[in-house]
């Protein structure tokens, strides 16, 4: 391990820079991590010989009178401490992302099974602008590297694509279609392609190209392997770690603008009231006409602006928007769910975040969803049809307790209902939206409701309130819909595939089910990270909010605008004595009357920001504080002046 030179960096700062006194550091870090360390826990607890990634901290030792450091997890579903011997700050500093070794446990000061650890290496330094995502990827087992045998492969297949394209004539021919991709500004792997045309019997003929990944990835191979591995690409703020080397993911497969392209694809015939009368599904050659973004393509249908479009390809968007108008009709008459939701997405300049801005879908997002999902649906069927197993897309209802959990709240935000008609989530939404935020509105319920998982066992789809359903869209970045191309090409006799047995389906779902959670919570944990960063240096600053969850100490609050949620302590509150009523999720004054309750609209400043905990401090702006509360005033209030 290369050597480095610890700089001292004496006594902690706040987000302003402000010197805060060192037993108050180690006080607050005693405050986080209170929580024993559980050997048997959730996910198996920790074990002599485990290699774990975390955080260097540090604070005083109270037996030694010196100092001592321990590794932090930043993972939001592990809460554990690894003790460190105090010679790893002459090497490291405090934020530094490190890999460790378990070597013992030990019972020191009343805390039962402390893991103790040892340096392995440095993962990222404190003063590295990725360092969260870097740490976090170690953390959840995610690897951006490829092996040499995937690499060897991967260059044999770009050397004999050529080959394999002379080869289509075997294929039905697309490339005189004016097939587009579209997808986000950001995006380097298209998967999917589309193309719209009237029929004469009133509906539309709606055509899916899908990248034919199958065709270059065998079963028996080393990208295979690893891609079963992943099971997934995994999208980071800054970074993306894919499922297939970029060799593919990013060109060969990729459905590249004016590039002869293998697909597997789906035609379908869509009726006017958005049901799908017919498909079928065939391997074919493409060469996209273009490639869109969502912005340019609801320019295009909202505000009729053409931007240099072929007039081919306006006439299949324009057809696309009517399309989908129908399919979307559809679903509402079948009662799926379809909620709004908005996203923060991070404007970024130099490794930081200059600019948080809401992101809500488009009218293009909804188009390609909607022939995304037509498309899922008729593999599903076919599949299902001919008896052949595979990995359905299942999402089952919510439980009798998420549901009653959910008529509770749902009548604290004024609801008043005595039962939950799950048919009418739609309409209920937008009708508290009127007086609640909607944002909150659906992440409540949202939150009921059970996650979709990969299973051979067919159990339909109830967000989506299909009898059946698969994903087939994406084998650039998801292998469940890989082993449906495989399966589908099976099934046409194209293609001798792999056997497909229930059981190693079974635990193939399971696993590729697991290692999307993984995934999810990494991107989670990393953009909560450089949201907490960006609230860094917003100290002092006020905030409207809504109030998203309350507790016995406090309230918890998301902010406009940062779309970062904070804590409220109680005793920022005043002056007043407030009382926890758990049933009505409220807080009350028991002097003032003064309440806050789930959902509400609150003004608030924040405090003080622990940027690799990802903890954000509220105060109100002017209260009449005691105890702890008016020392955070104070505390924000001389933060506060010092901006000005």
């Amino acid at each position: 391990m290369k050597e480095r030179k610890r700089t001292r960096r004496g006594p902690l700062k706040d987000a302003k820079g402000k010197k805060t006194h060192q037993k108050r550091a180690a006080r607050q870090e005693s405050e986080s991590s209170n929580a024993r360390f559980d050997p048997t826990g959730s996910e198996g607890g920790l074990a002599i010989g485990d290699l774990v990634a975390g955080f260097l901290a540090y604070g005083s030792d109270r037996r030694s009178r010196g100092e001592s450091a321990w590794l932090e997890s930043e993972r939001s579903d592990k809460n554990f401490r690894i003790n460190l011997p105090a010679e790893v700050l002459r090497e490291y500093d405090e934020g530094d992302r490190l890999e460790v070794k378990i070597v013992s446990f030990d019972d020191k000061g009343g805390a039962a099974n402390q893991p103790n650890g040892r340096v392995e290496s440095l993962i990222a330094t404190h003063e590295d602008s990725d360092r969260a995502a870097k740490g976090l990827m170690c953390a959840y087992g995610i690897d951006s590297e490829w092996s040499a045998a995937v690499n060897r492969e991967a260059a044999r297949l770009s050397e004999i694509a050529e080959s394999n394209l002379g080869a289509a004539s075997e294929r039905a021919d697309l490339r005189a279609l004016p097939l587009v991709t579209i997808d986000g500004e950001s995006a380097r792997d298209f998967d999917d392609a589309v193309y719209c045309k009237g029929s004469g019997q009133g509906g539309w003929r709606l055509l899916v190209a899908i990248a034919d990944v199958s065709s270059y990835v065998s079963p028996q191979s080393a990208i295979d392997a690893e891609a079963r591995k992943r099971s997934t690409s995994v999208y980071l703020p800054r970074h993306v770690v894919p499922m297939l080397p970029k060799a593919l993911s990013n060109h060969l497969c990729s459905l590249l603008p004016r590039k002869d392209r293998l697909v597997l694809a789906v035609d379908m015939q869509i009726a006017e009231d958005g049901e799908i009368q017919d498909f079928s599904f065939f391997e074919g050659v493409m060469r996209s006409s273009a490639r869109l973004t969502y912005s340019r393509v609801s320019a295009l249908v909202e505000r009729k602006r053409t931007q240099g479009l072929s007039a081919a390809v306006q006439t299949s968007l324009k057809c696309l928007w009517q399309c989908y108008a129908a399919l979307h009709r559809a679903r509402e008459k079948r009662g799926a769910l379809d909620f709004e939701t908005t996203e923060a997405e991070l404007v970024f300049d130099r490794g930081k975040v200059t600019q948080v801005r809401a992101a809500a879908r488009g009218v293009a997002h909804r188009m390609i969803e909607e022939a995304m999902i037509a498309a899922n649906v008729c593999a599903a069927r076919f599949l299902d049809e001919a008896g052949l197993p595979l990995l359905f897309r299942v999402h089952p209802p919510p439980s009798g307790e998420k549901l009653e959990a959910l008529l509770q709240t749902l009548n604290l935000l004024g609801a008043h209902l005595r039962e939950i008609d799950l048919d009418r989530l739609n309409a209920l939404v937008r009708e508290l939206s009127e007086r609640v935020s909607p944002d909150f509105l659906t992440s409540v319920v949202l939150r009921s409701m059970q996650q979709a998982v990969y299973s051979p066992e067919n159990q339909g789809h109830f967000g989506l309130s299909l009898e059946r359903y698969a994903h087939f869209t994406s084998p650039i970045r998801r292998y469940p819909d890989l082993t449906v191309h495989r399966a589908i090409k099976q099934k046409l006799g194209v293609a001798r595939q792999a056997e497909f047995r229930f059981g190693k389906l079974q635990e193939l779902g399971a696993k590729c089910s697991y290692k999307e959670r993984e995934a999810e919570s990494c991107e989670r944990d990393v953009r909560a990270w450089y949201l907490a960063d960006y609230a860094h240096r917003h100290v002092g600053d006020a905030f409207h909010g809504t109030i998203t969850g309350v507790t016995a100490f406090g309230l918890f609050v998301l902010l406009d605008g940062l779309l970062v949620e904070g804590l409220l302590h109680i005793g920022a509150l005043g002056a007043d004595w407030f009382e926890f009523e758990p049933a009505a999720h409220r807080l009350q004054g028991k002097s003032s009357g003064q309440q806050y309750a789930l959902g509400d609209r609150i003004e608030v400043v924040i405090a003080s920001v622990d940027v690799d905990r990802r903890k954000v401090e509220l105060v109100i702006p002017n209260p009449k504080p005691t105890g702890d509360g008016r020392a955070r005033v104070r505390k924000f209030r001389r933060a506060r002046t010092r901006r000005e």
